[in-house]
């Protein structure tokens, strides 16, 4: 990366993008936890998919300058920046500057994100008229831990509405489609299936909320209703 490329670059502007997009938290390796930090090769994969970068090369380059400017570093001081499942985290005086500025792990999810309810509910929309049986896709029943789920209404798996989100053009990276996720809890337009849990990129149950499903299969069932109506009428 020459240095006039490295120039064209506002390191602050990525680092907060990095907040919104990468996914950050808890990770475990050998038995230690590791707080708030997020993969190398997730934060390639995010530089060149996002376009901040054309080659993994300089997305490793762009990694590297951000450790030499301070804004991130390996968890254990042990590595450069590298294209692997190595963890990395903000830089206290990153961290300070990205949390005064409203960082996405100090707002709400109305705050992290530019959307308004009617994009919220066009999501929720989507959401149900997803086709069934897909990967990201609604489900009508899940497994878990032993314990099968009946609804009246579909249910889906949380991770799955995350790789949905993105995958669709919703969110760009995960750590939005998790912050869009939250925003339609906060909406009352979905829920967890027994109330326990905010939104999360996991393995975990979630439904849209009663009257909404109620809402939506009595207007497919109008549509439908409409539409063999017309088909009926135009055949006398």
């Amino acid at each position: 990366m020459t240095s006039s490329r490295r120039r064209s670059f506002d390191l602050e502007e990525i680092a907060r993008k990095i907040s919104e997009h990468v996914e950050i938290k808890d990770r475990a390796y050998h038995f230690k936890i590791y707080k708030e930090c997020f993969v190398g090769k997730d934060l390639v994969t995010y530089f060149v998919n996002s376009g901040l970068v054309k080659t993994v090369s300089e997305a490793v380059d762009l990694g590297n300058l951000l450790i030499k400017e301070d804004y991130i570093k390996h968890v254990l001081y042990d590595h450069g920046f590298k294209n692997e499942k190595l963890f990395y985290e903000f830089t206290e005086g990153a961290k300070s500057r990205l949390y005064s500025q409203g960082s996405p792990h100090t707002m709400t999810s109305s705050e992290r994100l530019s959307i308004n309810d009617e994009e919220l509910e066009e999501i929720a929309y989507a959401i149900f008229r997803s086709p069934k049986g897909t990967t990201g896709s609604i489900k009508k029943e899940g497994v878990k831990r032993m314990k099968k789920y009946f609804f009246g209404f579909l249910c889906f798996v949380g991770e799955e509405l995350v790789t949905w989100l993105v995958k669709k053009g919703y969110a760009l990276g995960v750590n939005r489609a998790v912050a869009i996720g939250n925003a339609l809890i906060d909406k009352k337009l979905i829920h967890h299936v027994t109330h326990e849990h905010k939104f999360k990129n996991e393995y975990l149950f979630y439904q849209l909320i009663d009257d909404l499903s109620e809402e939506m299969s009595l207007s497919d069932a109008q549509c439908n209703l409409f539409f063999f109506s017309f088909i009926f009428l135009s055949m006398l």
